[in-house]
């Protein structure tokens, strides 16, 4: 828009009005309030057009003092005007604020807020489906170029954050924007670089151009707004009730000691008692295949004979000792059957043959070292 003009220059009232409301709202300053007051009455009644937008261009006629508007409606004209609503709405709800500077307000036309608030909603909604500023799939292309308008941009991420408690429009304003950041992204961008083109219904522009990053910067900026509105409006889980606090006790030291002890004193001993079945297994083994030994027969005598056998005869004296050998007898049939040395069958002989009566003419036996089986 040209700021020069043979007649009367154009009024950058859209300007002045964000600027007064945004140092309003830092500074609480009743001058600033009086401004943005002022420029808002003038906006809404004598500015305004009936499909919700701002013109282009309004000149004063100096001389009648009508303003004379431009038919021709611009984006970011209207992106200005969304902006210095929505924070002059902001300025208003501080009811501090305005109390304490209602007397400088006296003299001027109030705006409602409920006026205010309505004429926002109307060009939130008039501004993001305006035809000539969008395609088909919803994506900003303002004049014959299809650029997107930053201004429009930020006007409306304005008004959803500061008016939050709207749901809907807030709703709606995250919606709208993240289709303009998704098309910068995947339509816009110069593929594997962070360049991107001012057409944001792709493809992408072959030459940089400044101003084209300096567009999409904006919409960049507003997607990180909308990521964090989102994580603060997800719902946080509830927090779990606190835990009951837990006596602190001591580790009963004694009785680990005296446990572990006897665990070792259990594993020690089923060790020791598998060792000793495993050695009387063994044993077995070795007495089972060891020839068995035949004791005595109670009350006779053999003779030596070739086959290491004493051929059994009668006793001279049968009915002398007969305590004795019938001792001897039991004793000798009582022992199992088990190998027995040479020491050991001298003994048994001396004692079968002590009642018997000895003949001078009868030899001993030859003994051998090795074990004598005998048989009854």
């Amino acid at each position: 828009m040209s700021f020069q003009s043979k007649l009367n220059p154009p009024l950058c009232f859209r300007r002045y009005f964000r600027i007064s409301a945004l140092l309003a709202e830092i500074t609480q300053n009743s001058t600033y309030i009086k401004a943005a007051q002022q420029s808002a009455d003038f906006l809404l009644f004598r500015v305004y057009t009936n499909d919700s937008l701002v013109p282009g261009m309004v000149r004063l006629n100096n001389e009648t003092c009508q303003i004379h508007q431009d038919e021709k409606r611009n984006s970011w004209s209207i992106g200005y005007t969304i902006e210095g609503l929505s924070t002059f709405l902001s300025v208003r709800a501080n009811g501090t604020a305005m109390e304490r500077h209602v007397a400088l307000l006296s003299h001027a036309t109030l705006t409602s807020a409920h006026t205010t608030c309505s004429r926002l909603t109307n060009s939130v909604v008039a501004s993001t489906t305006y035809p000539e500023w969008h395609e088909g799939r919803g994506i900003q292309a303002v004049k014959t170029n299809t650029f997107g308008d930053p201004n429009l941009v930020r006007g409306l991420s304005v008004a959803g954050a500061l008016q939050s408690d709207n749901a809907n429009m807030s709703t709606y304003i995250s919606s709208y924007l993240s289709v303009q950041y998704n098309a910068v992204i995947g339509l816009a961008t110069v593929p594997g670089t962070n360049t991107y083109g001012g057409s944001w219904n792709g493809p992408p522009a072959t030459n940089y151009s400044a101003v084209d990053q300096v567009r999409a910067a904006q919409v960049l900026l507003t997607g990180i707004s909308l990521a964090q509105d989102q994580e603060g409006k997800s719902p946080s889980p509830s927090p779990s009730p606190p835990l009951p606090l837990l006596e602190k006790r001591t580790l009963p030291i004694t009785g680990i000691v005296g446990g572990v002890i006897g665990g070792l004193f259990v594993v020690t001993a089923i060790i020791v008692c598998l060792l000793h079945m495993n050695r009387l297994r063994r044993y077995r083994i070795s007495s089972s295949s060891t020839d068995d030994i035949q004791p005595y027969p109670s009350g006779l005598v053999g003779e030596k004979t070739g086959s290491k056998k004493f051929t059994p005869y009668a006793s001279q004296n049968p009915h002398s000792g007969d305590d004795q050998t019938q001792a001897t007898t039991d004793s000798s049939s009582n022992l199992a059957r088990r190998e027995i040395t040479t020491a050991e069958l001298v003994r048994m002989l001396n004692q079968r043959l002590q009642p018997e009566h000895w003949r001078e003419d009868e030899q001993l036996p030859g003994y051998g070292t090795s074990t004598i089986s005998l048989s009854r």
